[in-house]
């Protein structure tokens, strides 16, 4: 009888990237939904629009204290940040209110997930995809920009 065997290193067994090590210390995550996402035409009530209430450290807490390891908190800039002739300037008060939250989750240990959600479908639809397009560079100076201030 001759007995043949291959080894098949299991995912366990191969090297993780660093990337796929964060995503699994990520752990179960929870979404604060629309409250950074909403806008309004010709008038901005920043998180409060579409009816959602503000943000509290209390909210926070309880997300970590029922179990949760990360959480997502998108941020929608349509209408809120300027043209590249405006330096792309992002709405100074809502981004400091925006880093005030993603302070709060980091405090609390908890992974922070942050994309620009509707913006894909309002300005940034119009995209030509050459990297010279003034929405290409108003997308890399939101990504420079949100990615210093945490």
């Amino acid at each position: 009888m001759l007995i043949s065997s291959s080894f098949i290193p299991t995912a366990e067994a191969q090297e993780r990237t660093v990337s796929h090590q964060y995503v699994e210390d990520m752990g179960s995550g929870w979404n604060l939904g629309n409250t950074f996402d909403s806008f309004e035409e010709g008038h901005d009530r920043g998180e409060e629009t579409w009816g959602n209430p503000k943000v509290t450290k209390e909210l926070i807490q309880a997300v970590k204290e029922k179990g949760f390891d990360s959480i997502r908190l998108p941020l929608t800039l349509h209408q809120r940040i300027g043209s590249l002739e405006e330096q792309a300037k992002i709405n100074e008060e809502l981004l400091n209110r925006y880093e005030e939250v993603v302070q709060w989750a980091l405090e609390k240990d908890l992974y922070v997930l942050i994309n620009i959600h509707h913006d894909s479908w309002t300005w940034l639809a119009d995209w030509d995809r050459e990297s010279h397009s003034e929405e290409y560079l108003i997308f890399i100076f939101i990504w420079n920009t949100t990615s210093r201030a945490f």
